[in-house]
C-alpha cells in the first residue's frame, strides 16, 4: 500500500506517538487520552482501501501519564512506550498484553531503541531495550532478564546506566549487529 492508504485509518483524539512494524503489517497509535490503539494494516497485494480501517485492539488506558515515544522491535513482535511519567513499558502485539514494566527513569522518556543482533556461535539471541530520558540518562535493559526478574517478583533493574549527556537525549540507535549504541541530544 502507499502511504495514500493510511488517510483511512481515523483516530478521534490527538495522537501523542506511533510506530509501524518493519514487517508493514501492524500500526500502533498512542493518543492524548493515554490509549492505545492496534491496527492490523493489510498485506501490500491488496487493493487500495476504500473505508476507513478500524482498530483491532484498543487499551483504554495503556499508560498513567502521555506516550511521546514509541518503537517496535524487528520482529515485529513487541511494541515498546515510553510515558511523561518516566515509565516504559513493553507490549506483545500478537498476545495482547503487557510483558514489561520498566521503573528507573527521572522524568519523561524521550527516546527508545531496540537492539536484538545475530546470536555468534552457539549462543543465543538477546534483546535489548535501551531508553533515554529528560534525566540525560541511557539505560540498557535485557528483556530475557527482566522478564524472570518480573516472574520471581523482583524489580527489574537495567543492565547499564549510562551517563555523560548534559541535556535531553532525543534520539538512540544501535547497530545490526548490536555492537554500537549511539545517541545524541540537544547538548
Amino acid at each position: 500500500h502507499g502511504l495514500n492508504d493510511l488517510n483511512n485509518v481515523q483516530v478521534t483524539e490527538p495522537i501523542t506517538s506511533m510506530a509501524i512494524a518493519p514487517s508493514g503489517t501492524t500500526l500502533c497509535i498512542f493518543t492524548s487520552a493515554m490509549a492505545m490503539h492496534i491496527y492490523d494494516l493489510p498485506p501490500r497485494d491488496t487493493a487500495p482501501l476504500s473505508k476507513p480501517v478500524r482498530p483491532t485492539r484498543t487499551i483504554a488506558r495503556a499508560h498513567d501519564a502521555p506516550v511521546h515515544v514509541c518503537k517496535i522491535d524487528p520482529t515485529s513482535t513487541y511494541l515498546a512506550s515510553g510515558s511523561a511519567d518516566g515509565i516504559v513499558k513493553v507490549f506483545d502485539l500478537v498476545r495482547g498484553y503487557t510483558t514489561h514494566v520498566l521503573r528507573g527513569h527521572a522524568g519523561v522518556v524521550s527516546a527508545l531503541a531496540f537492539s536484538y543482533p545475530p546470536a555468534a556461535g552457539l549462543e543465543m539471541r538477546v534483546m535489548r531495550l535501551v531508553t533515554a530520558s529528560v534525566d540525560t540518562k541511557i539505560r540498557v535493559w535485557d528483556l530475557a532478564k527482566g522478564a524472570v526478574m518480573a516472574r520471581k517478583g523482583k524489580a527489574v533493574k537495567p543492565e547499564a546506566v549510562l551517563e555523560g549527556h548534559v541535556s535531553v537525549p532525543r534520539g538512540v540507535e544501535v547497530s545490526v549487529d548490536g555492537r554500537w549504541l549511539i545517541s545524541g541530544g540537544r547538548d
